[in-house]
């Protein structure tokens, strides 16, 4: 859940906004009509239950979040109780760490904000924060949000400079590690192709079937669903998406606040600002056609989960035929998704159908079975799909002659590869007892027939060496060749399929102390920002798993029509 923490850092804190589109679920099914009447209960925290209202503010915070990345407002923010558990959960760290963020530092943040600055000066902005607070209205929000917003972000770089306070480099550290990362080798190294072990031209059948049955996983055809659907695409409601962006009374200042934050007149350099700004309204005019295509999936699916328990399939073309909507079917499909779709339709399709690998283990292949047989509303950026199952088909055993070739191809390969593994340990060990009894590299390889190719000096920061460019992966050959010694023979490092190669030290020349002395310092920055980052990265993860936060049952999502409660101004 944190991993990006440590990666992006700099920007999170800093409030450097640059989010995903993100929006709000609204879940329907029979859960959904229990949702308002069950007792709300987000959950707990080291003895802290969260309430109504501080749920509700964070759902208000992301509300802001989202308006920031995109320009506008939304109901439809996805994977809603991630970011709320996260947000409620860094709060109840800041309560727990004793941290308040006074007026003061809240003032100086906002005044520093990227967000509230000139864009001709760059300094704070006061008509850029009052442009803001005067579309909080409009999706619901108040300045008191805005102000606990805000003061969250100062909330978190406070915090994370506690976490963080562990990350000392001492200067023999950092100075170990530039030497480590600026010693200079040089060698030879000698590449065995794949190609050259690829000779096979009989095949024992017994050994092929013997083959196939100690490999019958991989032949395995995997489970494949069938499903119908009806589907809302985007394109269908356009001139609904006209309509209402020809309602939009900011619609100016959404057009120029997307077009400045894409990079203004860098955004397209072969394109006026004119045009720019016409395809933005265009993308507007989608979104806006694609929310009436989902609330219009909404009632159908509504109406589909107002009939008669227990649920079945059958009742998507009954509503189907009530609202003169033609329902399509696919050809049975694996977890790739259905042909025939946008390849993101089709996986998200799929998503909605199988159950993940791992959930696959404890909760079956598929998420859609015979008691549980329509989806939730699936939504996508061309369209919005309701499915139902029509039949599944489990993991088969193909038998062998079906898969004769296959398995012929892939014995081949097998046995080219334990070929190539052979020839290289058996090479690697007479260019090291050849090393060992003093003989030259290039003596040792013209007496067993191979030809060395000369490495000039390298490092570890090495990106590219010309000689072995087209044989061997930077990042492999510096994992087989960097520890070894100077005079000695590296081990047989295989790469992919391609072939292997064995890498022998000629000379390793260690950076000047003085370099060292003066770079150091540097990198010991470098390491503290490494470390910092892995410290807040693993106590968040720690931390978050402790809280039993993830566990707990999930949140209230809000449903159709139920608009979360807006926060009065405090006095």
């Amino acid at each position: 859940m944190f991993g990006t923490i440590r990666r992006h850092q700099k920007w999170l804190w800093a409030l450097i906004i640059t989010l995903t589109i993100i929006s709000f679920v609204w879940f329907f099914g029979p859960e959904a009509k229990m949702r308002n009447q069950a007792e709300f209960n987000i959950g707990s925290m080291n003895g802290h239950k969260f309430t109504r209202e501080e749920y509700y503010q964070v759902v208000r915070e992301v509300r802001i979040s989202a308006f920031i990345s995109q320009g506008k407002w939304t109901d439809d923010i996805r994977q809603m109780d991630d970011l709320v558990r996260q947000r409620l959960f860094f709060t109840q760290k800041m309560r727990e760490y004793n941290i308040k963020v006074s007026d003061e530092a809240l003032a100086q943040f906002m005044k520093t904000s990227p967000l509230l600055r000139a864009r001709d000066t760059g300094a704070y902005s006061p008509a850029a924060y009052e442009q803001l607070v005067a579309a909080l209205p409009q999706g619901g929000v108040t300045e008191d949000d805005l102000f606990r917003f805000f003061r969250y972000q100062v909330g978190i770089n406070q915090l994370v400079a506690l976490v963080q306070a562990g990350a000392i480099v001492p200067p023999r550290v950092a100075e170990a590690a530039y030497k480590s990362e600026h010693e200079q080798v040089s060698g030879n190294l000698v590449f065995l192709a794949f190609s050259n072990y690829t000779s096979i031209t009989s095949v024992d059948t017994n050994k092929l079937t013997q083959y196939y049955t100690n490999h019958i996983p991989e032949y395995m055809i995997p489970p494949k669903a069938k499903v119908k659907y009806v589907s809302f695409a985007a394109t269908n409601y356009l001139a609904e998406g006209e309509k209402r962006i020809n309602e939009l009374t900011n619609l100016t200042a959404i057009v120029e606040s997307l077009y400045q934050r894409r990079g203004g007149t860098n955004s397209a350099k072969d394109k006026t600002e004119a045009q720019v700004k016409e395809e933005i309204k265009l993308e507007i005019k989608r979104e806006l056609a694609l929310e009436t295509a989902s609330s219009n999936a909404v009632q159908f699916a509504n109406a589909v989960y107002s009939m008669k328990e227990p649920m079945q399939a059958a009742y998507l073309d009954a509503v189907a035929a009530q609202k003169q909507m033609k329902v399509l079917e696919t050809e049975p499909f694996t977890d790739d998704g259905p042909k025939g779709l946008p390849e993101s339709d089709a996986r998200q399709i799929a998503q909605a159908v199988f159950n993940s690998p791992s959930a696959a283990s404890l909760q079956g292949t598929f998420k859609l079975t015979a008691d549980n047989p329509i989806s939730q509303r699936i939504m996508t950026t061309n369209a919005v799909y309701i499915v139902a199952l029509d039949k599944t088909i489990p993991r088969t055993q193909p038998p062998f002659e079906d898969v004769r070739e296959r398995v012929l191809t892939d014995y081949k390969h097998s046995q080219a590869l334990d070929a190539l593994t052979q020839a290289g340990m058996t090479l690697q060990k007479s260019l090291s007892e050849g090393v060992a009894q003093g003989k030259s590299f290039k003596e040792i390889c013209d007496a067993l027939k191979v030809k060395p190719i000369d490495i000039p000096m390298f490092s570890i920061s090495t990106r590219k060496i010309d000689e072995i460019e087209k044989l061997v992966p930077i990042q492999d050959f510096l994992q087989g060749s960097l520890g070894v010694p100077a005079g000695r023979v590296g081990r047989y490092t295989p790469v992919a399929d391609d072939g292997g190669f064995i890498f022998f030290a000629k000379e390793r020349k260690a950076a000047d102390d003085t370099v060292v002395k003066l770079a150091s310092r540097e990198m010991a920055d470098q390491l503290r920002q490494d470390r910092q980052g892995a410290i807040v990265d693993d106590w968040a993860n720690n931390e978050f798993s402790k809280s039993g936060l993830a566990a707990q049952k999930p949140a209230p999502t809000p449903v159709p029509g139920a608009a979360a409660p807006v926060a009065p101004k405090s006095k």
